[in-house]
């Protein structure tokens, strides 16, 4: 294309551009999606690795160090453990008043915890074992709330359970906001329950 290319004003049909006019535009639209695409990625604070588990794809009941990643989470790995090691030492009061927040004690009193454990216990009998250095830590978003799941595996005597408990995702880890607990079935990718 020539200079005089660039220079031609006259006015096209509607709809008609001039190929060079093409290629400008066309450039400008891919610029202004790449910085709309890199700002939304910064501005959402992107984290592919806050899904993280000890083991391999195909066993998650591993024991292992904590990653370099997951270094940030070692509070929250010890208070799933401590409230683990309570479960099997009966102390449910003990987790009530000192693992469950104010938040979570708001929503369910001790009795109903209480009547919880008695159910889990019945069906899948005591806690028999399970390794401390297993873990496994997920980025949940709730209701706006920015949240980590951490994933404790559970030998009881009929069976394997997967415990999520939940925390304020604030760094500190100590008191949970939730719970859930599952039966294992097998091996779950990392960031699933």
């Amino acid at each position: 294309m020539l200079a005089a290319d660039l220079a031609d004003t006259r006015p096209l049909k509607t709809g008609v551009m001039r190929p060079l006019e093409n290629l400008l535009v066309f450039e400008r639209n891919r610029i202004f999606i790449l910085l709309l695409v890199s700002t939304w990625l910064f501005a959402c604070d992107f984290n592919a690795n806050t899904n993280i588990r000890s083991g391999t794809l195909e066993d998650d009941y591993v024991e292992e160090p904590l990653s370099s990643l997951a270094q940030r989470f070692e509070n929250a790995l010890y208070t799933s453990n401590s409230l683990v090691d309570h479960l099997d030492s009966n102390k449910i009061d003990a987790i009530y008043r000192n693992i469950f927040s104010d938040e979570l004690r708001a929503n369910i009193s001790l009795k109903d915890f209480k009547e919880l454990v008695g159910k889990i216990k019945s069906v899948k009998g005591e806690v028999v074992s399970y390794k401390k250095m297993q873990w496994g830590f997920t980025n949940i978003i709730e209701e706006r709330r920015n949240l980590i799941g951490s994933t404790k595996i559970v030998e009881h005597e009929k069976g394997m359970m997967k415990y999520l408990l939940v925390f304020n995702n604030d760094g500190n880890f100590d008191r949970i906001v939730g719970f859930h607990f599952k039966e294992r079935e097998g091996a779950s990718p990392p960031g699933q329950f």
